[in-house]
């Protein structure tokens, strides 16, 4: 089997702010995302009371799809924050339609310095899945990393953040709907995450993270691998860490480094 290694010690994605009216093409819905947080912690997608994932998107990766799933009886968002409070926080979410109690709707909101929560003057969600049944939501949506949001109410999705976990058991009245106060205070993510870097493991299975379960871009060791789309033949590796001169992944059919198989990649002269 051909192995093919990603030839750079370090990954950077450049991204222009998004034009404001544009949407990317719709992830399939038998697309693969990478799980990004689930409560109780490992539980099966259909049965988790909270679920979020992302993925890049396919027609256009300045583009992350979210996958927004679970119970609440008026709405259910994640929110992106740099420190573990609400104040200060972009938030996505979902409602249930204030004219349809089966319908859900996609809600780009901010949370200001008292906490208080308002829509955002430009609305930056592409729906994509809007679905309410028996108290579930079941939600797909797409957001550029980078909006370009005049308004400073969206912040950039590649900067690593805490993550705001919460949802509401009241309706919103309002039409369109906003977001009433929450039942339960949201839960905070333990640490900062870097959403994109997580996006990226969508397709690829992680084999390595030192120290174990680390942020991705917080690992001094990281390794992930898949199956290239285009050739079933061919692995795809990705490889990133701290390094002064070369870091590497060695093959082996024993413990030992003797006739081991190795790839890497090498900082130039």
């Amino acid at each position: 089997m051909a192995l093919a290694v990603l030839a750079a010690a370090a990954f950077f994605l450049c991204l222009a702010p998004a034009s404001l009216n544009a949407c990317p093409t719709s992830p399939a819905l038998n697309a693969s995302y990478a799980t990004i947080y689930s409560i109780p912690n490992g539980c099966e997608q259909s049965s988790c009371d909270y679920f979020l994932a992302a993925r890049l998107n396919d027609a256009d990766p300045t583009y992350l799809d979210f996958w927004l799933e679970g119970n609440a009886d008026g709405w259910i968002a994640v929110g992106f924050s740099a420190t573990p409070l609400m104040a200060n926080s972009d938030v996505l979410a979902c409602a249930l339609d204030s004219n349809n109690d089966n319908t859900a709707v996609a809600i780009d909101a901010w949370n200001g310095p008292g906490n208080s929560n308002t829509r955002d003057t430009q609305q930056d969600l592409c729906p994509n899945v809007l679905e309410y049944t028996g108290g579930r939501f079941m939600c797909s949506f797409s957001r550029a990393i980078n909006t370009g949001d005049p308004n400073g109410q969206d912040l950039q999705l590649d900067d690593n953040l805490f993550l705001l976990l919460g949802t509401g058991s009241n309706p919103s009245t309002a039409n369109p709907p906003a977001l009433t106060i929450h039942t339960v205070t949201p839960l905070s993510s333990s640490s900062m995450l870097n959403v994109v870097s997580r996006a990226f493991e969508s397709d690829y299975r992680v084999f390595a993270r030192i120290p174990a379960g680390c942020e991705r871009s917080l690992c001094t060791y990281y390794l992930a691998v898949r199956t290239n789309p285009d050739d079933p033949d061919t692995l795809d590796f990705e490889l990133e860490g701290d390094a002064q001169s070369w870091i590497a992944i060695g093959l082996s059919k024993t413990a030992s480094m003797e006739s081991a198989d190795v790839s890497g990649c090498v900082v130039q002269a």
